[in-house]
């Protein structure tokens, strides 16, 4: 009799236990989550305002724009990469690993857009008109397919609206 209470009492621990393991580590996605999306607004925010600075050709405005822009992603990736080398991403679920996939090259394609823009604002500030061209050619491609991995993380957040109760999608861009 004392064995088989010993042993439900063990089984019953174990699930304990199991159950606040994978509670902690799904909450500690969703904190994550959500400061990776804060990180994506600001780069966005910083983005937009650069954009709009540049076409009124404010070179220095812009240019400290987009420098803040490809730090809250390349912050943003950080935040990403912490979380895949801690092991905190949830094991097997394939919903979180298409939602980091899409994040990560949507971080991707707007640092590198950012990065591109920074360098025609250089270029043109400089009056290398041909080479700032060059450069925003380039940063519309980056930035183009950076919208698309977006829009595709915001369909699969509206479709799964429980497995990212605190997060928030970046609409900006």
């Amino acid at each position: 009799m004392k064995k088989n209470i010993l042993i439900i009492c063990s089984i019953a621990f174990i699930a304990i236990l199991s159950f606040v393991f994978i509670t902690t580590t799904l909450n500690n996605v969703n904190h994550s989550i959500e400061e990776l999306n804060k990180e994506l607004i600001n780069g966005d925010e910083n983005y937009n305002k650069a954009v709009i600075d540049l076409n009124n050709q404010n070179f220095d405005s812009a240019a400290s724009e987009f420098t803040n822009a490809v730090y809250s992603f390349q912050k943003a990736r950080d935040i990403l990469k912490d979380l895949d080398n801690n092991n905190n991403l949830p094991l097997n679920n394939e919903l979180y690993s298409t939602y980091f996939d899409l994040t990560s090259k949507e971080l991707e394609n707007k640092q590198s857009a950012s990065t591109l823009l920074l360098n025609a604002t250089i270029a043109l500030k400089r009056g290398d008109v041909s080479s700032g061209n060059n450069y925003i050619y380039n940063a519309g491609y980056a930035m183009s397919e950076a919208l698309n991995y977006q829009s595709q993380r915001s369909d699969l957040v509206k479709n799964y609206p429980d497995k990212f109760e605190n997060s928030t999608n970046s609409t900006e861009s």
